[in-house]
């Protein structure tokens, strides 16, 4: 079987349009960029689609921990403690991937999500 120089130049450019539609599906399923001034925005969006409206002025970041992958963040919403996990992507960008308020730990929510101390 003879390869020619046409049909690897085709696998060629075939590999590079699967690796560009792999990056840009990993773009659009994380959208978010790992910014404590524009995250709070991102938190109330994430939560207002299903529950009561937040208001974003009202979420507080104070900060994060990385763990592999992904991002554990403490946050105060309005009289709350609370924490935000957020995957990382192959392009670097995050997405929300768990929202906890109220009652529980910071610590309890890593470790239930598998992220381990």
């Amino acid at each position: 079987m003879k390869i020619t120089a046409r049909a690897i130049k085709r696998g060629a450019a075939g590999l590079l349009l699967g690796a560009a539609l792999v990056l840009l599906w990993d773009w659009t399923a994380h959208p978010i960029e790992l910014n404590m001034v524009t995250l709070p925005e991102q938190i109330a969006a994430f939560h207002n689609r299903e529950s009561e409206d937040w208001d974003p002025s009202e979420i507080t970041v104070y900060g994060g921990v990385s763990v592999g992958d992904r991002e554990y963040c403490l946050m105060e919403i309005g009289e709350y403690l609370g924490s935000v996990t957020l995957e990382r992507g192959l392009t670097g960008r995050y997405k929300i991937e768990y929202l906890r308020y109220g009652d529980g730990g910071f610590r309890d929510a890593i470790v239930e999500s598998g992220g381990g101390l």
